[in-house]
């Protein structure tokens, strides 16, 4: 554990940033942000007594060039922490971890939610999902299916400002 103050992603936070490896992990999402990966929830391994796995919610970031684990201690901004979650997706727009579905391992239940974690703030963000007045159709529950991020800008309204662009507000 580190014991001082130290930069971590361009922000200087307090010491207990530098994390053990996480344990054996299956079903998380892991993606690239910058020179670090990301990875979010999962599960370990089965325990046989309980005839169930472990599941997570929990955020850790692997810096590529410090070749360290850090897990983010300070207090989560906004709103609480989403389900712990295994099998669910995600990827990363900007500075912004998308997560959706995915299933609960302690309500036993496919999830059908998308939830936003913002990396930078340390924030997690529930959006307000609206449909098209009077459509019936709705995204449903899943689990154990992919997530892409595609960002097509023909018109370059949003340049390229690395990894920290908001490319949703004008």
């Amino acid at each position: 554990m580190s014991n001082g103050v130290s930069d971590h992603g361009g922000r200087t936070v307090q010491s207990g940033q530098v994390a053990d490896q996480p344990g054996p992990r299956t079903a998380t999402v892991f993606c690239r942000y910058a020179h670090k990966l990301i990875l979010y929830g999962g599960s370990g391994p089965y325990i046989s007594h309980i005839k169930s796995r472990r599941c997570y919610y929990d955020i850790f970031e692997y810096d590529t060039i410090s070749k360290q684990w850090f897990e983010d201690k300070r207090p989560i901004k906004g709103q609480q922490s989403p389900y712990k979650r295994i099998n669910h997706a995600g990827d990363i727009l900007g500075c912004i971890l998308t997560v959706f579905g995915g299933y609960d391992g302690e309500q036993k239940r496919i999830l059908d939610d998308l939830v936003l974690y913002d990396i930078d703030e340390h924030a997690w963000v529930t959006p307000d999902v609206r449909y098209p007045r009077g459509s019936t159709e709705r995204i449903t529950q899943r689990a154990k299916h992919t997530v892409t991020t595609v960002f097509y800008n023909p018109t370059n309204e949003f340049p390229d400002k690395g990894p920290n662009a908001i490319m949703w507000h004008r």
